[in-house]
């Protein structure tokens, strides 16, 4: 089996640099007309935010949007909607970024509760898939998982399956990009091995 997991494409507040958590941003129009279909599958996983099932409309056209409220992107609470530039001079912001991003936004998460909440979420999905790929007790190989997320999603779900030795924000793909898992040995390790990546935008652009 497959796993095929992409970054929602632009909105306002991505093209400003403005950090982008719980809000319910639209794309903004350069955000959709970037965008192109990029496969027919019956169904897309989505997070509830508006950002994720308009992109999975826009590149794949006709699958039913699953919705699952723990794919969502971080809470970056009084953060949220604000620049860095904004925020250079609250000391708590600075705080977080001198501890890595790790700690908890006044208001909102921290990294460790944020990728606890998404990697649940993926692993349940995950965990029902490979339920409907069986057959008889014995795994039926074949087939691809759809995600459309966030960028905070993907970084957590790849560091934490994709795993190595890589930065954890390293694996933040350009909006509208994501990554083609291999996911035959989620069951026995929970493992995840990159394929290629992906990029969703016209005309299609290479990122590193």
């Amino acid at each position: 089996m497959k796993v095929e997991i992409i970054r929602h494409g632009l909105t306002k507040y991505s093209e400003e640099h403005r950090y982008l958590g719980l809000i319910d941003a639209p794309l903004s129009l350069r955000g959709r007309e970037e965008l192109c279909p990029r496969a027919f599958p019956e169904k897309v996983y989505v997070s509830r935010l508006m950002r994720t099932k308009e992109t999975a409309e826009i590149i794949y056209p006709g699958a039913v949007r699953t919705e699952m409220s723990g794919l969502g992107e971080m809470d970056f609470g009084e953060f949220d909607g604000r620049t860095s530039l904004e925020l250079s001079s609250d000391r708590r912001y600075q705080e977080w970024v001198d501890g890595y991003c790790t700690g908890e936004c006044p208001g909102g998460e921290s990294r460790q509760s944020f990728t606890d909440r998404v990697t649940a979420a993926f692993s349940l999905i995950m965990d029902r898939e490979m339920k409907m790929r069986t057959n008889s007790g014995s795994r039926v190989m074949g087939g691809t998982v759809y995600l459309v997320v966030h960028g905070g999603t993907i970084m957590s779900v790849m560091d934490r399956y994709a795993g190595g030795k890589q930065d954890y924000f390293s694996w933040l793909p350009p909006c509208g990009c994501g990554y083609l898992l291999d996911a035959d040995r989620w069951q026995e390790e929970h493992v995840l091995q990159v394929l290629e990546k992906v990029d969703c935008r016209k005309p299609a652009k290479t990122w590193r």
